[in-house]
């Protein structure tokens, strides 16, 4: 018998073990890699939903108060929501808003329609970032009998600039809905 076989047969238990420790110790430590791994993805993907719902509450939080707003008929405060210059798209041509002194509303003929208030049914952002937004508000005009004029869609393309949220694009889906 080999002196090597000697060794290997009488140290095999030991041997064996040291293999499967080393073995153990390699697959421990790889679980505890894609352990941590997994944690990170989920910490990070927790912050991102976090992130992503903080974006929509502000939001719609200035959709809500934009409305509000608008019920003053209060031509400043409103145009206080907007960028300027910003697009509209209210017709079939895109009128480009760049005129700072001109109303964005005229409250007079909006009011002759019958209008006293907009309400809104529903808002829902559907698309966030840390300085873009799309959110889609759907809202209907009410006269004074508190009935409904019209209900539609407004799109508003929010965009951050200088830390300010302001509307950069709104389009509306009525036809007949007097804004100017």
């Amino acid at each position: 018998m080999s002196p090597r076989y000697g060794f290997i047969k009488k140290n095999l238990p030991w041997l064996v073990s040291l293999i499967f420790g080393g073995l153990l110790i390699a697959m421990t430590v790889d679980y505890v890699k894609q352990a941590e791994a997994l944690a990170q993805a989920e910490e990070t993907t927790k912050t991102s939903e976090s992130t992503d719902l903080v974006l929509k509450k502000e939001l719609t939080a200035i959709v809500e108060k934009l409305v509000e707003d608008f019920n003053t008929a209060d031509p400043v405060k409103y145009k206080s929501y907007f960028h300027m210059p910003h697009a509209k798209v209210s017709k079939t041509q895109v009128e480009w808003m760049d005129d700072e002194n001109s109303p964005l509303v005229n409250f007079e003929k909006l009011r002759d329609s019958g209008w006293i208030k907009s309400t809104v049914n529903e808002i829902e952002v559907i698309y966030a970032t840390e300085d873009k937004g799309l959110v889609r508000l759907n809202f209907s005009r009410i006269n004074k009998d508190e009935e409904v004029i019209v209900t539609t869609d407004g799109i508003y393309t929010f965009t951050k600039i200088n830390g300010k949220w302001g509307i950069a694009v709104l389009f509306v889906g009525a036809k007949d809905l007097p804004l100017n």
